[in-house]
């Protein structure tokens, strides 16, 4: 839903306040410091396009984040990871069909 807001094709980077209003409920919710949306940026030394949402939680220091995004590697392959200070864990990873940005199969695999 937050990656909607985003132009198709070209980069789109931006951070909004916790408290904005022009954010999901559901993400109010969570009482994040920021959520940054990222569309088609790359990293430094990389060609990799990455499409991402990233919510910071934490005040005044941002201790713990919630990531959903592409990896970078392959586009197709998106990840949930939850991260504190000094740890990341990968909750699931899904393929992404091309066109409908749906995962090619359901949770566990079965279809």
């Amino acid at each position: 839903m937050l990656l909607q807001v985003a132009p198709k094709g070209i980069e789109y980077d931006h951070t909004f306040d916790g408290t904005d209003a022009s954010l999901p409920h559901i993400i109010w919710e969570l009482r994040p410091s920021r959520v940054q949306i990222l569309s088609q940026g790359k990293l430094f030394n990389s060609t990799n396009l990455l499409s991402y949402v990233r919510i910071y939680m934490g005040r005044p220091r941002e201790d713990y984040s919630i990531f959903w995004g592409s990896t970078g590697d392959d586009p197709s392959l998106w990840e949930l990871e939850a991260a504190d200070e000094d740890h990341d864990k990968i909750l699931m990873a899904v393929k992404k069909a091309s066109q409908m940005g749906m995962p090619t199969q359901p949770p566990g695999g079965k279809q």
